[in-house]
Order: structure tokens, then C-alpha cells, then sequence
């Protein structure tokens, strides 16, 4: 659970509607947060220069990369919504249902994930990511 988690809030970070610029490459910093307060320690992510033409293209790559995540831990994406540097989706994974809602900078970003268990029970967490240089 905390892989599925990690690689979607991770994945966030490489996600957005129209070609724009919201990601750069380079070395991040993300921390995970719990009512807005940072929870254990940063981890550190190479966000490589294809991450961010990905990040940074259409709606429909948008859609492909997240899809193509998703495949991996045999998930699925819906309801999409991409509002400037605002992105908006669900997951769905062996029953338990995400809802991610992130907005980026160039060299920032940060967002919230609601999980939802089958039996009802629901957790919000969130992430906090800067860019901190090149990757090394």
C-alpha cells in the first residue's frame, strides 16, 4: 500500500491540460504531509527531462502516463481535470479508491490524496515538492 501511495503521489509530480511549462527536471525534494504538517522525512526524486515533457504536455499524455503507472500495480485512472496548474484524478486499487488534487510551479508543487478504504474509513494525506537542482 505505502508503494502504491508513494508511486502516486511520486507520479503527481509528473502529471498536467495544455502544453505549458508546470515541471521542471532536476533533483526534487518531496515530503509527505498530514494536516499540513510535514510527516517523517523528505525523500529525494530525479524527475528526468522526458518526466517533464510529459508533465508538462496535453491532457491525453497526461492521461497515457498515468495509465501506463497505473498498469504496473494494476490500477485505474478516472475522471481526469486539468484547471491551469491545478490537476484533479482518481485511482482506483484492489478497492481502494484515491482521489489526488494537486497544483504546480515551475520548480514547486503540492497536493492532497484522500484514500478510501472498502469498509468506509478514509485518510488524508498530502505532499509538499520544491526542485533543489540538477539531478546528480
Amino acid at each position: 500500500m505505502k508503494r502504491i501511495m508513494f508511486a502516486a503521489l511520486a507520479l503527481c509530480a509528473v502529471v498536467p491540460a495544455i502544453a505549458q511549462e508546470r515541471l521542471e527536471p532536476g533533483l526534487w525534494s518531496v515530503t509527505p504531509l498530514l494536516q499540513g504538517q510535514p510527516i517523517g522525512a523528505a525523500t529525494e526524486r530525479c524527475i528526468t527531462a522526458e518526466e517533464a515533457r510529459s508533465a508538462n504536455g496535453d491532457e491525453k499524455g497526461i492521461a497515457a502516463a498515468l495509465d501506463a503507472e497505473n498498469r504496473k500495480s494494476k490500477c485505474t485512472t478516472k475522471d481526469l481535470k486539468i484547471d491551469g496548474p491545478r490537476i484533479r484524478f482518481s485511482t482506483v486499487c484492489q478497492g481502494m479508491a484515491m482521489a489526488s488534487d494537486l497544483t504546480y510551479a515551475k520548480s514547486s508543487y503540492e497536493g492532497t490524496m484522500t484514500m478510501s478504504g472498502p469498509s468506509g474509513d478514509r485518510q488524508v494525506v498530502g505532499t509538499r515538492g520544491r526542485r533543489i537542482g540538477a539531478c546528480p
